[in-house]
């Protein structure tokens, strides 16, 4: 396994990666191949993910400086292939991700994330590599689904 940028020419991977992740809805995995196709030399969305000896992507990290701040940085996406996770693919992408942030002199990476109960998974994972629950803004995506916002400080 081996992190590196993935490309445009990487489309196809990124198309089946998102299929195979069960948490993102179509509309979901629809928006992460827009940025995807955003992506430039001279765009603002990075998107990192893990390769397999055989050359399957099996996660990946979109991320992006947020527009009329100095140092911030919002994290999109991360998704991990449902028969990859819990091999610390996630963390080994958000920890290369800071590495390539600390070099632009980031001061603070936001991360936005549903409510729902099927997210607990993907809230967990957030407060074990010590994201900080920032804000939290009640009913925003639909009625009874919050959008939670965590924080990363360097």
């Amino acid at each position: 396994m081996n992190i590196q940028p993935i490309k445009i020419t990487d489309k196809a991977k990124l198309v089946n990666l998102l299929e195979d992740i069960s948490l993102f809805t179509p509309d979901e995995r629809a928006v992460a191949l827009e940025l995807l196709e955003d992506t430039s030399p001279s765009s603002d969305y990075h998107f990192l993910g893990t390769f397999e000896d055989n050359g399957e992507l099996s996660s990946f990290i979109c991320f992006g400086p947020t527009p009329m701040t100095h140092g911030t940085f919002d994290m999109y996406w991360v998704g991990t292939a449902d028969h990859h996770q819990r091999k610390g693919l996630a963390r080994k992408l958000f920890n290369e991700m800071n590495m390539v942030l600390k070099k632009q002199n980031a001061r603070m990476v936001r991360i936005e994330t549903s409510g729902k109960d099927n997210y607990v998974s993907t809230r967990s994972f957030y407060e074990n590599i010590r994201l900080v629950e920032e804000a939290r803004l009640k009913d925003f995506y639909s009625v009874g689904d919050d959008l939670i916002i965590y924080m990363f400080r360097f």
